[in-house]
C-alpha cells in the first residue's frame, strides 16, 4: 500500500506519446506473469487473487500493531493506578511502583524510564477519576507521588 497524491497541473503525462507506448511495451510482461498465476482448484465458486505483501505494508501493520498494544497497556496501567491510588498517598521511585503494583496487574516495563514515560501518558486520565500524579527530583533521585483528591 501507498500514499497516492493528487497530480497537479503540468504534471499530467500524454497519453498517445508516453502513457500508450508504456504500456505495450509493459503488455507481454503483464500476460506472462497472468499466465504464470497457479490457479486454485476446481469447485471453488469465487477465484480469489493473491494480496499483496510490500515492505511498506508490512511496516504499517506492524506500526498499527504496536500502536494497538500500547493503547491496551496504558488501559491496564491506569486500571491499576486506579486501584492503588485507593491506598491512599505514596512516594517513591518508579522502580518502586513498579514493585508495589506487582505482577497481579500485567506486566510492567522493567526499565523505569519507560514506566515513567507511560504515566506520564496516562497522567491526564488519571486526573479525570481525581487521581493526581506528580513527578519531582531530589538530587539524582525521581520520585513519583500519587494522591487522591479528598472526596466533598
Amino acid at each position: 500500500m501507498i500514499e497516492v497524491l493528487p497530480l497537479k497541473a503540468g504534471q499530467w503525462l500524454d497519453w498517445e506519446c508516453v502513457l500508450k507506448p508504456a504500456l505495450e511495451h509493459e503488455a507481454s510482461e503483464f500476460l506472462a506473469q497472468l499466465n504464470a498465476m497457479k490457479l486454485p482448484p476446481t469447485g471453488f465458486k469465487r477465484l480469489y487473487l493473491p494480496v499483496l505483501a510490500t515492505t511498506v505494508k508490512q511496516t504499517m501493520l506492524a506500526a498499527k500493531r504496536r500502536e494497538s498494544e500500547e493503547r491496551e497497556g496504558r488501559k491496564t496501567l491506569l486500571q491499576a493506578m486506579l486501584l492503588f491510588a485507593k491506598r491512599g498517598k505514596w512516594k517513591g521511585t518508579a522502580g518502586e511502583l513498579i514493585v508495589a503494583l506487582g505482577p497481579s496487574h500485567g506486566e510492567w516495563p522493567s526499565i523505569a524510564a519507560h514506566f515513567g514515560r507511560q504515566l506520564r501518558k496516562i497522567r491526564t486520565e488519571l486526573g479525570k477519576y481525581k487521581v493526581g500524579i506528580s513527578f519531582k527530583r531530589r538530587g539524582d533521585r525521581r520520585f513519583i507521588h500519587v494522591e487522591t483528591a479528598e472526596k466533598p
